[in-house]
């Protein structure tokens, strides 16, 4: 097997990186990886990961829902109940954000093509990038939308997107770096990216650990919070413009957590309310505390 290892932060080139803890795979192979943090920056980051070519198989399971679907468990059934709710929130926060009700959109990762596809009922001109060829049918056959290859990003036009959409799914892409650089570029000059990503510093990751299911290891190879976030935001000359904690998610993120966990089901239905609900408690105090966030992005301009 072809695995990458980081000898240096893709935020800060540091080669200062130490072990922070090993997560385990519980999802789909049961395999251990390392997770390791820069001490210069603090970014976490998995080690030894599969590479781009090898990592397929982790995802090739009937339970990962954002690529298959699926409603089978409880947690997935959860999920599909909250993800209709979300959409139209996410939908309008996008709206509201970008200063556009209609526009040209390209939403990277968009799985099986839900939220592209209530963009595209709202009047959005819309694309999709989509790495599993499974998710990206289910996507042109339910929706009939435009959905390609993550090869086609490389491709499209300069400055030729009013909003760019990443949702969950920063944490997935190897080339960190390029991807950033890309979304620069693709932006128009008063364009906005909205980009949301687990955040490894919320109240839920501290008390899980290494159970916390939104490591996800070894899909999620970067492990962002705030303040990374807008480290990386500043390197490719974007702004941070607000900030936004996405409050389902701890709910979602700690009943995984006590799955993983093991013990009486019940209990674990409980244990993870009382977890999520301090977690979204935490982000009155401090927005930076929420188990997932969303960040949106400007262009920043020099004179």
């Amino acid at each position: 097997m072809s695995n990458i290892r980081i000898e240096k932060c893709p935020l800060c080139n540091s080669k200062n990186l130490k072990p922070k803890f090993v997560c385990k795979d519980y999802f789909v192979s049961h395999e251990s990886f390392e997770l390791y943090s820069c001490i210069d920056c603090g970014f976490v980051l998995t080690q030894n990961f599969p590479s781009h070519d090898t990592i397929g198989k982790y995802y090739e399971a009937s339970e990962y829902v954002s690529h298959s679907d699926t409603k089978q468990g409880i947690v997935n059934r959860m999920y599909h109940a909250v993800r209709k709710y979300m959409l139209k929130k996410k939908l309008k926060f996008v709206c509201k954000q970008s200063g556009k009700q209609t526009g040209k959109m390209l939403d990277v990762g968009c799985g099986t093509g839900y939220f592209l596809n209530a963009a595209k009922q709202k009047g959005w001109e819309t694309v999709g990038i989509e790495k599993s060829e499974h998710a990206r049918n289910l996507a042109i056959n339910r929706f009939e939308l435009t959905v390609k290859s993550e090869d086609h990003l490389n491709t499209l036009p300069p400055e030729s997107f009013d909003v760019i959409t990443l949702w969950h799914v920063l944490e997935h892409l190897e080339n960190l770096n390029e991807i950033m650089d890309s979304l620069h570029n693709l932006l128009l000059p008063d364009g906005t990216a909205v980009i949301a990503v687990p955040n490894c510093s919320s109240y839920d990751a501290q008390h899980y650990q290494t159970y916390w299911a939104a490591y996800d290891v070894p899909r999620h190879l970067w492990h962002f919070t705030p303040q990374t976030m807008k480290f990386l935001a500043n390197k490719f000359n974007f702004q941070i413009i607000r900030q936004k904690p996405l409050n389902f998610d701890s709910f979602y993120v700690s009943l995984l957590s006590e799955k993983y966990k093991g013990g009486n089901k019940v209990t674990a239905l409980v244990k993870a309310f009382i977890i999520g609900l301090i977690s979204n408690i935490k982000t009155i105090f401090s927005k930076d505390k929420g188990s997932s966030m969303i960040f949106v992005l400007k262009k920043k301009h020099f004179e």
